[in-house]
């Protein structure tokens, strides 16, 4: 299968990365608080690295990598889920439908390290 978006393709035989997708689960714990579990999901993906960077925030340099996966349509992926790739955890920014056909989702992540 092909899709185009923009000028570029996207096959499923591109999909060669195993990620994990790690939805929350909310719930009380009995004293007023919220306590947050991970529901872990495996999927096939395409991962693509989209750069490395540094900032000063708070009188430090924060590093901050960044990535774009696609991945097979689901309508739950949100915002706040977080991925796991080769062992390392990303933040979801942004999850959209691609083309609007719901075909794939293109997630944008990162991850942040000092």
């Amino acid at each position: 299968m092909r899709i185009v978006r923009g000028v570029n393709e996207l096959y499923l035989g591109d999909f060669g990365h195993v990620i994990t997708l790690r939805a929350p689960t909310y719930s009380n714990d009995g004293e007023g608080n919220v306590a947050t579990s991970w529901t872990d999901t495996t999927v096939w993906a395409k991962v693509e690295p989209l750069g490395f960077s540094r900032t000063l925030e708070d009188a430090g340099i924060t590093y901050n990598d960044s990535v774009r996966v696609f991945v097979r349509y689901d309508a739950a992926i949100k915002p706040t889920y977080r991925l796991i790739i080769h062992g390392k955890e990303y933040e979801v920014h942004s999850a959209e439908d691609i083309n609007l056909k719901r075909q794939f989702i293109e997630i944008l992540a990162y991850t942040k390290a000092l």
